[in-house]
């Protein structure tokens, strides 16, 4: 995470607990867990504590030299901490981006320990690290920094119960699920349905993302699932007739999706969302909107996206095509991003 402190602290009043504070901060920066900034000003006076211990002091020559580079980083990304030394209790969303916390929130070191990264099976986490480092190299970023994340399978619809077990232990953590909609008007999956009451998006020290689409597969960037398919999926309507981006969300992609199954679902639910494909419709003959892509089609693009260089990667992944992706990479690279050199 990016953590920002931008008022010099006050350490006439709870030093003790202000000074622990700190030093955490400047171990996650120094060990490679986040991000720290602060302007020069505010690490010369830090510099001049005597309080502090020799590794904080290097940290703070480390981070000093760091300043200019990478002033305003925190707008390249879609989350931050800001450090608030005169209420040490605070603990506040800005504008579902900003989470303004009281230094006593960190005063015990696990607390910035590495972001947890919440998902229904490990695959899903692997394939959004992978994202969340070409959303960095898309940015410049990548030679400074890194993405440390610690992943957590959730194991399907016991997700649910982990992220009440992380939350109420106050850990920082992003959640990221699929709804498993195959329709706009359809119902939701099982453990998408667990998290009906639970508000989505930034909340105290975690993030929560429900996927508006199927599953992961239909958010993977189109030219990686046209690599692992040996181009199938171009034999699609979705793609002939360049309606990728428009409608991609929610076909099942590995079992395949009709235009007979497409008009009854529409007719189910009283909907004409796939009313661009009626025409297409053929007696006795199966038309495809997108076909059958197999059960390995996840595993395939993750296996061609760990083996691709990043700059590679970053390549292939469309601004019109794929949106979603890249927004999802980007709120992963923000609980994620950390400092690539260590400080020894």
């Amino acid at each position: 995470m990016i953590i920002l402190i931008k008022k010099s602290p006050d350490l006439t009043t709870d030093k003790h607990r202000k000074l622990r504070a700190l030093e955490n901060i400047l171990a996650s920066f120094g060990e490679c867990r986040h991000v720290v900034w602060m302007p020069v000003q505010i690490a010369s006076e830090l510099m001049a504590q005597k309080d502090f211990g020799e590794y904080s002091r290097r940290v703070l020559v480390e981070l000093k030299s760091f300043v200019t580079e990478s002033r305003g980083i925190e707008n390249l990304f879609s989350f931050h901490l800001n450090v608030d030394f005169d209420n040490g209790n605070r603990l506040e969303i800005e504008n579902d981006k900003v989470l303004n916390i009281g230094y006593l929130h960190l005063t015990d070191s696990m607390q910035l320990r590495k972001s947890i990264l919440l998902t229904e099976n490990l695959r899903d986490a692997e394939i959004f690290k992978i994202g969340s480092e070409a959303y960095l190299f898309s940015e410049n970023l990548y030679r400074v920094y890194g993405i440390s994340l610690e992943q957590m399978p959730g194991g399907g619809n016991t997700t649910y119960d982990l992220f009440g077990h992380l939350e109420k232990n106050e850990i920082f953590f992003l959640c990221i699920i699929d709804s498993d909609l195959k329709h706009p008007k359809g119902p939701k999956g099982s453990t998408a349905k667990r998290f009906s009451t639970t508000p989505i998006g930034h909340l105290n020290k975690r993030f929560l993302k429900i996927l508006e689409c199927h599953e992961i597969e239909n958010i993977i960037p189109l030219s990686i699932v046209k690599e692992a398919t040996n181009g199938l999926v171009e034999n699609g309507l979705i793609y002939k007739l360049d309606r990728a981006a428009l409608d991609r969300t929610h076909p099942d992609h590995k079992a395949g999706l009709t235009v007979s199954n497409a008009i009854a679902n529409d007719h189910e639910y009283g909907s004409d969302h796939w009313s661009q494909y009626y025409p297409y419709e053929v007696a006795d003959r199966d038309v495809w909107i997108i076909p059958p892509l197999g059960e390995n089609l996840l595993s395939n693009c993750l296996k061609i996206m760990a083996q691709e260089s990043i700059g590679k990667l970053s390549e292939k992944i469309s601004q019109e095509l794929d949106r979603t992706w890249i927004d999802v990479a980007q709120s992963v690279a923000s609980w994620g991003v950390s400092m690539r050199r260590r400080v020894n």
